[in-house]
């Protein structure tokens, strides 16, 4: 019985370790411009802890990939330098924008592939819209 017991604790301990990104919020929202000729955008923010060492591989909205975004540690409120794409544990933010407006809820599932201790991690996440207040 203790051999069990002892078995199913190391299990455990093995099948909380392979999780090591939670998703908090992940929320995306038009944001308009200040000026007549501005253009209005879809700023996306994803926020999650990392509870190990990761890098970014990709990040896909509908299957095309995101390239221009940025990281903030929400702790020391300080954005991290996305080129060097290695990211300590810890609670972060992605922030991106694009300039395809989408009001409709069918365009709202983004992709976040991370290397996580030498292992590919594909996680999908389900983004949900936040009104904008259009003030102009």
């Amino acid at each position: 019985m203790k051999k069990v017991s002892i078995f199913i604790y190391f299990l455990l301990i093995l099948l909380s370790s392979c999780s090591s990104v939670k998703i908090n919020t992940a929320t995306r929202k038009i944001v308009y411009p200040g000026v007549s000729s501005g253009k209005e955008s879809m700023v996306y923010e994803i926020v999650f802890k990392a509870s190990s060492e990761f890098t970014i591989d990709e990040i896909l909205l509908e299957g095309n990939s995101i390239s221009n975004y940025s990281i903030q540690n929400i702790n020391t409120r300080i954005y991290e330098d996305v080129g060097k794409n290695n990211f300590k544990a810890g609670d972060y933010k992605l922030i991106f924008k694009t300039s395809e407006i989408d009001d409709t809820e069918n365009n709202n599932m983004l992709t976040l592939l991370l290397i996580e201790k030498e292992h590919k991690r594909r996680i999908n996440i389900n983004v949900r819209n936040i009104n904008s207040v259009h003030r102009r």
